[in-house]
């Protein structure tokens, strides 16, 4: 099973007109939460803002200029962006 998760939009004939809810920073713990999603397998991020997911992550994947980084600790995930 896959279960999607994001930004909610509302439309107007089929575009996108105002965001009902952003799926950003600790909003998307805040669904997962809601979902009674508490782990997840691969996590592929390119931002900070995901620290709350990379908590309960088996895997992070640190996203920049196509390249992949595991990061084997929430610890080496904080330090990968404090660089």
């Amino acid at each position: 099973d896959v279960t999607v998760i994001g930004t909610t939009f509302s439309t107007v004939n089929n575009i996108a007109k105002k965001i009902k809810f952003n799926c950003y920073s600790n909003n998307k713990r805040l669904i997962l939460d809601e979902n009674h999603i508490s782990k997840i397998d691969t996590l592929f991020t390119d931002s900070i803002s995901d620290k709350s997911l990379a908590y309960i992550s088996n895997e992070t994947y640190i996203v920049k200029k196509n390249k992949l980084t595991l990061c084997k600790s929430v610890d080496e995930f904080l330090n990968f962006f404090e660089q």
